[in-house]
């Protein structure tokens, strides 16, 4: 999942806590990540300050719009380990053009750079967003 810092910066981006699915607790050095409780509420990341959400791959990717409208077309989500981009193609997969792609560190830092793009173009939901 991210790292307190990925995860820091993701808040700073506007993200709500409770879009998160994992959690640090405490101020441990070297501690791992927990998967959040089954039932996450708002009330559980304010009964402790100590509580750093973090995002797992799949729920990075799954908050993530699979597909944007732009003026040039559909977009679809692409995601591999060294690359996140919005990709279009023709029904022949013939023509293939990239609207925005981000590759210039790890995934975990790609996809938030990503994000970024996302909430900036106006394309993330804002229901995410605080």
């Amino acid at each position: 999942c991210t790292s307190r810092e990925q995860s820091e910066r993701l808040l700073a981006l506007g993200l709500k806590k409770e879009t998160a699915d994992m959690m640090y607790e405490g101020m441990a050095e070297g501690e791992l990540p927990r998967i959040m409780p089954y039932k996450t509420e708002m009330d559980y990341f304010n009964l402790w300050d100590s509580i750093i959400p973090a995002w797992s791959l799949g729920r990075l990717v799954e908050i993530m719009p699979t597909t944007i409208k732009s003026r040039y077309g559909y977009f679809n989500l692409a995601v591999n380990a060294e690359l996140v981009q919005y990709q279009y193609y023709d029904e022949d997969y013939m023509h293939n053009e990239c609207c925005q792609h981000f590759n210039d560190g790890t995934l975990y830092d790609n996809i938030i750079d990503c994000i970024e793009w996302l909430i900036k173009e106006g394309y993330f939901n804002k229901e995410y967003l605080v």
